[in-house]
């Protein structure tokens, strides 16, 4: 069982070279935070338990 915990906000510096790309039905998406086609951005966006 997966749930959300509350944390307080913080800075996360990304660089560009860091930020993942994935490419799908010819469309280019650079995931910034959370997830996108199978792809998991270097950002925690929450705090997530399991």
């Amino acid at each position: 069982m997966m749930f959300y915990v509350r944390i307080d906000p913080r800075y996360q510096e990304i660089l560009s070279k860091d930020i993942v790309e994935a490419t799908k039905d010819g469309f280019m998406v650079r995931v910034m935070a959370g997830e996108a086609p199978g792809i998991k951005s270097p950002i925690n966006v929450f705090g997530l338990y399991s």
